[in-house]
């Protein structure tokens, strides 16, 4: 199941191979993030993603970032366009520089 795929949950491209999905914290994999407009986001988080088939929107940003010292960046399904979640880059010396938050409800396994 290693070489499994998460795929994205409308139109069905590979986005991330479960054999990438890590623990960012103690918590577990996926985790509750609520944004500053209330709405509840659960967020699988992986190493790596197949970039080929994302886009990612705007510019990092630090401000209500889950994860602290770590700016993101909204990640969007290259075929359909849907909202998949977030790319997450470190600000300062982190470890992992950078690692990925895709929306439960955006993929399917």
């Amino acid at each position: 199941q290693r070489n499994a795929y998460a795929k994205c949950v409308y139109c069905g491209v590979s986005i991330a191979r479960v054999g990438d999905v890590f623990d960012m914290n103690a918590a577990g994999t996926v985790q509750a993030y609520v944004n500053p407009h209330g709405v509840v986001h659960e967020t699988l988080t992986v190493k790596c993603i197949l970039r080929q088939n994302v886009l990612l929107s705007g510019r990092p940003c630090e401000q209500d970032s889950w994860f602290p010292q770590y700016a993101w960046t909204i990640l969007n399904c290259a075929e359909c366009y849907h909202h998949l979640g977030w790319r997450f880059t470190a600000t300062t010396q982190l470890n992992p520089k950078e690692f990925w938050g895709l929306r439960r409800a955006s993929v399917m396994f």
